[in-house]
């Protein structure tokens, strides 16, 4: 979920909450995917919820973009 401009939030359903060295490397991972340096922070829970259609979202962003005038 992209919070800001740059920032994005990885919501996470794992056994265990990762170690920092493994969120270090999710972080470079995700970073590395996304071509820019988001700064990642990590929220872990027991469910991901779906969508209204039964999917899951696989990026949601939270930033409202400005309206062009004219």
């Amino acid at each position: 979920m992209q919070k800001t401009l740059d920032t994005i939030e990885a919501i996470l359903v794992t056994a265990r909450e990762l170690t920092e060295s493994e969120q270090n490397e999710l972080r470079q991972l995700i970073t590395t995917e996304l071509t820019y340096p988001f700064m990642v922070t990590f929220t872990y829970v027991d469910e991901i919820p779906r969508s209204k259609g039964g999917k899951y979202e696989e990026f949601r962003s939270e930033v409202a973009m400005p309206r062009a005038t004219s």
